[in-house]
């Protein structure tokens, strides 16, 4: 048996992927690590998991305040920029979990996953020899893996060779000045420069795995034929306990309601989204549900057809409803398609969450407007347009139907597995512990 060392950063949206994973191996009797913010520490060991923080809570507060304008089309002055991010939070965050891995890690036994732009677990390959699957949750979140417009084409690139030629120089002008911190830090740990980090040095040359069915993001020409795409990996904490009684009560006293989720990676600010969203449901004569992490942020007085609840387990909840309103991340969309609900997508301008929107929209289970673009008039006789339409109906049905299909933790953990045997078949590597 392995030890594995799962690292990722963000909300439960990020992390929730690795949980999943790492319930699978454990249950395959591998040792488990989780690498994260000390926020998620709780919850990785009531799942049994090793845990090692790279982060205070504090941090991981202060960086979530700092997400109320990201994406927002009119950022007030004080916002934060990119390259200023990376050195606030990145840059911490990789040295230590870099050191974390120097001192727990061993490439004889051992096995790194990572989220994309956790890079902490690649330089722990190249420096101290220890396998790597690096973890993509959507392809939008990589420019190396979602290249449109900004590089030159207006679609993704036909071939590897065009990417090469002609995405990869544009990506690489950007990338490697603004992540020159890699490079500082290499030097540090006795490593010598390099480049094209954003275009392909990020990506374990041993495996990526790609959290998403082939139906829902196909594989490009120019990906790395070692890319897996099992399919998405759904994980939820608690998610064999029953519904607690206030949110039985509710859902029995009435027609099934519209779920409104602002999403975790937005845990502040979402005071006009619920508004807005209780006027939806009066608009429609619609009951509804609002999921906030804080009840601050919700009205103090609700009609009796709107109640609020800080955490119900997505799995449960939604083939109970009628619908789903949310941000946009693609965990959250898996689980309706899961529930064969139709989805109303309120998108930020920013990361994966507008092109999901479109993906979904194309299957026909879906509408979606931008954040700023989210009040009632607009919103409700489209909302009502999915709820009511045959057509949205019965494609929701047939997404469903391939939800349930293979298992995807199963899938991904094989393919995790055979690094491991990899491994253990080339014999022992000699160790080399680098300071950190």
């Amino acid at each position: 048996m392995g030890r594995f060392f799962l690292t990722s950063r963000g909300s439960w949206g990020d992390i929730n992927p690795f949980l999943g994973l790492g319930c699978e191996l454990q249950q395959r009797g591998h040792e488990v690590t989780l690498i994260s913010n000390e926020f998620h520490r709780a919850c990785a060991e009531r799942l049994g998991f090793d845990f090692v923080p790279y982060a205070t809570v504090s941090k991981y507060m202060e960086e979530q305040e700092a997400n109320r304008d990201l994406g927002r089309p009119k950022a007030p002055p004080q916002s934060i920029s990119h390259a200023e991010r990376l050195h606030r939070w990145h840059f911490p965050e990789l040295r230590a979990t870099y050191a974390a891995l120097a001192e727990r890690a061993d490439p004889r036994d051992s096995v790194v996953v990572a989220r994309s732009w956790t890079l902490a677990g690649r330089l722990a390959q190249e420096r101290l020899g220890i396998p790597l699957a690096t973890v993509y949750i959507s392809p939008p979140e990589s420019t190396r893996l979602w290249v449109g417009v900004p590089l030159l084409l207006n679609r993704p690139p036909p071939s590897r060779w065009i990417y090469d030629k002609l995405c990869a120089p544009r990506i690489d002008e950007h990338f490697d000045q603004l992540y020159a911190f890699i490079n500082t830090f290499r030097a540090e740990i006795g490593l010598g420069p390099v480049q094209h980090i954003q275009s392909s040095w990020f990506e374990s040359p041993q495996l990526s795995l790609g959290l998403w069915p082939d139906w829902f993001y196909p594989r490009m020409a120019h990906w790395s034929p070692r890319m897996r795409l099992p399919g998405f990996v759904l994980h939820e904490t608690r998610v064999d306990d029953p519904l607690p009684p206030d949110v039985e009560s509710f859902l029995a006293a009435g027609e099934p309601p519209v779920v409104f989720a602002a999403g975790t990676f937005r845990s502040g600010g979402a005071e006009a989204y619920f508004s807005t969203s209780i006027e939806i449901c009066r608009r429609l004569g619609r009951r509804g549900i609002l999921l906030s992490e804080s009840r601050a942020q919700v009205p103090s007085v609700l009609p009796d057809s709107i109640a609020t609840f800080s955490y119900v387990p997505m799995h449960q909840l939604l083939p109970r409803c009628a619908a789903l309103v949310h941000h946009g991340g693609i965990g959250t969309a898996a689980r309706a398609l899961q529930a064969g609900l139709p989805q109303f997508l309120v998108t930020l301008r920013f990361f994966d969450q507008p092109i999901n929107a479109v993906r979904l929209i194309k299957l026909g289970v879906a509408d979606a407007v931008h954040d700023e673009d989210y009040r009632a008039d607009t919103v409700a006789p489209r909302l009502q347009k999915l709820l009511t339409h045959p057509r949205v109906r019965k494609a929701c049905a047939a997404q469903a139907r391939r939800m349930a299909g293979p298992d995807a933790s199963g899938a991904a953990c094989d393919a995790l597995e055979e690094l491991l045997a990899d491994r253990s078949r080339s014999g022992p590597v000699p160790l080399q512990r680098a300071a950190s």
